[in-house]
């Protein structure tokens, strides 16, 4: 539930892409995200926070190589990892499982 936003990532327009990352970059750092409405917190304490940093660079490989498996658009997966890298630039940690769960 907490990483349902990676699944709604789309080249809709440049404020969508901004809205993704701000939105899980603030999850990944412990702070309240509201959405439709809905607020999500992933806690305060170290160890849900860094599961939660696990299980989004999980999401993101997952959801890349289903994104390139789709070899008639590609242009989804450039959207997809514009945000990726915008997380990551605010996210060391989520950068380097990403790159760990490459591998």
């Amino acid at each position: 539930r907490r990483v349902r936003a990676i699944n709604t990532i789309s080249a809709s327009s440049h404020e969508h892409m901004a809205t993704k990352v701000k939105e899980i970059s603030s999850i990944l750092r412990g702070k309240k995200v509201t959405r439709n409405m809905q607020v999500t917190d992933s806690g305060i304490n170290s160890t849900t926070l860094n599961f939660c940093t696990l299980t989004a660079a999980t999401k993101f490989v997952e959801q890349a190589c289903e994104q390139i498996g789709n070899a008639e658009n590609l242009i989804p997966a450039y959207s997809f990892g514009t945000v990726l890298v915008g997380i990551w630039q605010q996210n060391a940690l989520f950068g380097e499982l990403f790159l760990g769960q490459l591998h």
